[in-house]
């Protein structure tokens, strides 16, 4: 931890993400502290106008922070501490990611040596480290999946069930997605550690009676779970994911380069890319694990026929969407193979001694294979980035050391306390390979400095917003000309925490009414996490939505997309009101900030006296539609005693004459005429 992490601490970083980081799972953390000390005036289990355009505060953050015991440990640090505990709470994660393997190792009859190899192993990936920096809350899987298959494993020997409702309910209450994946990781684990144990003739309870405690624990972990999951699974059904994408993104197979580089993500996922979160990367005594298990197929069946079939898995994109709830064929799944190639490693070290010349062998035909592979999909060449060759010369120590030990007979405990020093060598070279630009010299340092997240919240609009606390409190809400900021985001959930009510959101878990207005409409910035953004800064939108302010960059006044009706506010002096840039370091967007009032905004709340005709309404284009939302409400089915209309067509067909660049400098120059469809003038 203190080498792999505290390479960012000396260069002045942190672990939150240039990102998702900062406009996605900073600021969600930030509002649920403020929920849990009371200082939001909101209750976790109420309605807020700070979510886009308004929504449930617990479906939402469900998917981040509701199910996560972890998170709710914030609330013990002061205020402007925040930054420092979204750091330790990662930290403490995965301290408890390997307390869950050790559970699972003893439970497997693992040795001391053999358990804490294998725990160092399971608890520092590539996956591991790649969502500690990206995406914290996904080590919560990897601390239920351990803690599940022990608990199956304890009914099949005759043990308590009750553990296993336990787990099964916590897992059920942390994340819908993840109870998703983690069922079917526990029903393949159930399945593999019934027919290995009847092979030994070790199990303690018939298949019936196990089958019989596998629906209890069903039964009563959905009925202590049910109050947040029910809510959780109804938003996810009804949000804007939901049907959204084609099973496997329609793909038959991957792209040459996924298959090209899979065998060098095996030991170092930094390196050699992260395609469709094919992010699996251990340590290389996992992979000698591997091979020697394989070797010895009969003894270890069940566990070879395990890793065989995680191999094949991973070729096929129908497998990645059918893990991926029936979506987009998203390797996530990978998260549980780490526990196979663990268990292999802490099985091979408490074999050590058994190992011969003809182990010895296979590995070094293995070797071969593994880095003939690494150098076809490397386009036939070995030139490899630092990082990936200190990987590679890690590994070639380690069957040093193995082939020291064969001479030496392995006695003692120099070779296995010699694997733990290489072990651990090894994981924290993965971690380093992820964040360490001076190590890995492709990567490029994507974490945020000391400081820097806390003092962006602040400083987003420039202090704009505070003018708008002071000197208007009616109900408004705001948006940003659609180049106030330029990030590979969709979105960023930093003006939710300051009051302005944002139309625009970023969660993964969104309205699906919301997003089919959206894409009704034809908004152009719709996305699945982000369904409304900023609607592309049309006005009739804009207005429909009341947004009565409008953030812009000071540089782009006269410049900036800004939509009809809305003008700039003045001081008394009948000058622009210009708020002054905040430097912010690595993220400000290097201009002042302006505010536009919009003339024409609709309050939160009205009411029509007419209904619009749906078949007329859906003829029209998407500016008519909206249009017509100004005349009547579109409802669902005919309103008795509400007159009808049929919604008119506002468009008009004007000239409009179109002069290229080029065209300036040249003294008569030629324009073309076009005809374009705008709407009128003025929406209302």
């Amino acid at each position: 931890m203190c080498c792999s992490f505290g390479s960012l601490r000396l260069l002045g970083q942190t672990t939150i993400w240039k990102m998702d980081g900062i406009s996605q799972h900073y600021p969600i953390l930030e509002q649920f502290y403020r929920i849990l000390r009371g200082t939001d005036h909101q209750s976790l289990f109420g309605w807020s106008w700070n979510l886009g355009l308004g929504a449930d505060q617990m479906t939402t953050f469900a998917y981040y922070v509701v199910g996560d015991p972890f998170s709710y440990l914030i609330a013990l640090f002061p205020a402007d501490q925040i930054q420092l505990g979204y750091q330790l709470l990662t930290f403490v994660r995965l301290y408890a990611v390997g307390l869950a393997f050790l559970v699972f190792a003893k439970q497997m009859k693992l040795k001391r040596s053999g358990s804490l190899i294998a725990t160092l192993i399971y608890t520092f990936t590539s996956f591991s480290f790649y969502v500690s920096f990206h995406h914290p809350f996904f080590l919560l899987p990897l601390i239920f999946f351990p803690l599940l298959c022990t608990a199956v494993d304890k009914i099949y020997h005759g043990q308590s069930f009750l553990w296993l409702v336990a787990i099964t309910a916590v897992t059920l209450i942390s994340n819908v997605y993840f109870a998703y994946l983690l069922g079917i990781g526990s029903l393949i684990f159930a399945i593999i550690r019934y027919i290995d144990l009847k092979r030994k003739d070790e199990l303690a309870r018939s298949l019936p009676k196990s089958f019989g405690y596998f629906m209890l624990t069903v039964v009563m972990a959905l009925l202590i779970s049910a109050m947040v999951m029910l809510p959780n699974i109804d938003s996810m059904l009804n949000s804007s994911r939901s049907g959204a994408t084609n099973f496997a993104n329609g793909l038959k197979l991957y792209p040459a380069i996924y298959y090209l580089k899979l065998p060098g993500a095996l030991l170092d996922s930094s390196s050699s890319g992260r395609y469709y979160w094919a992010v699996m990367g251990t340590s290389g005594l996992a992979l000698l694990a591997m091979m020697w298990t394989l070797r010895h197929f009969k003894r270890f069946l069940m566990l070879n026929v395990t890793l065989i079939l995680t191999f094949v898995a991973v070729l096929f994109p129908q497998f990645a969407a059918a893990m991926n709830v029936m979506s987009t064929p998203s390797n996530r799944w990978l998260l549980l193979s780490q526990l196979v190639f663990a268990l292999a490693a802490g099985i091979f070290v408490d074999h050590i001694s058994e190992l011969v010349l003809a182990d010895f062998k296979w590995f070094l035909g293995g070797t071969l294979l593994f880095l003939a592979l690494v150098w076809i999909g490397n386009g036939f060449g070995f030139n490899l980035p630092a990082h990936q060759g200190v990987t590679y010369g890690i590994y070639l120590v380690l069957l040093l050391a193995i082939a020291y030990g064969l001479i030496a007979g392995f006695k003692g405990i120099q070779v296995r306390l010699t694997l733990l020093i290489l072990v651990i060598v090894n994981v924290t070279s993965l971690g380093l390979g992820f964040y360490s630009s001076s190590y890995n010299d492709r990567l490029q340092i994507g974490e945020l400095s000391r400081g820097v997240a806390d003092h962006w919240i602040k400083a987003y609009y420039d202090f704009a917003d505070r003018y708008l606390n002071r000197h208007d409190q009616s109900f408004y809400r705001t948006a940003e000309t659609s180049d106030y900021y330029t990030s590979r985001t969709v979105g960023n959930n930093i003006p939710m925490l300051l009051g302005t009510h944002p139309i625009g959101s970023y969660f993964s878990v969104q309205n699906g009414a919301v997003n089919a207005f959206n894409k009704d409409l034809q908004n152009s910035e719709n996305t699945m996490n982000n369904p409304t953004s900023n609607v592309d800064n049309r006005t009739t939108m804009s207005s429909l939505l009341n947004v009565k302010y409008l953030f812009a960059k000071q540089s782009e006044i006269g410049k900036s997309k800004v939509p009809y009706g809305f003008k700039i506010m003045k001081n008394k002096h009948k000058q622009p009101i210009v708020f002054q840039n905040q430097p912010v370091y690595s993220l400000d967007n290097k201009s002042g900030t302006a505010l536009y009032r919009n003339r024409y905004a609709l309050p939160l709340a009205y009411t029509q006296t007419q209904q619009l005709n749906r078949p007329a309404y859906q003829r029209l284009s998407a500016n008519d539609k909206e249009q017509a939302m100004l005349d009547g409400t579109l409802t669902s089915h005919p309103v008795k005693g509400v007159k009808t209309v049929n919604a008119q067509k506002a468009g008009k067909i004007v000239p409009y004459s179109v002069k290229m660049n080029y065209q300036r400098s040249q003294r008569r120059s030629s324009s073309s005429t076009i005809r374009l469809t705008i709407g009128p003038a003025s929406p209302f």
